[in-house]
């Protein structure tokens, strides 16, 4: 089990530490940066979606 530390070191459980490489670092930014992508999509369907529903029910009327 390893801790992430943003700082650019690996820490284990055993207390050893190691400087991350470039790439670990690169992989850790992109897999956060896709998990913002999806929430911020996720976002923007459900406040399209709820007014789609809303301009829907004002045209049934």
């Amino acid at each position: 089990m390893m801790a992430h530390n943003p700082g650019g070191m690996d820490c284990f459980a055993s207390g050893h530490c190691e400087e991350r490489s470039d790439a670990a670092i690169a992989m850790t930014a992109f897999f956060h940066i896709k998990a913002q992508q999806k929430h911020i999509s996720d976002c923007v369907q459900k406040v399209l979606g709820s007014r789609l529903k809303a301009r829907q029910a004002a045209d049934a009327h």
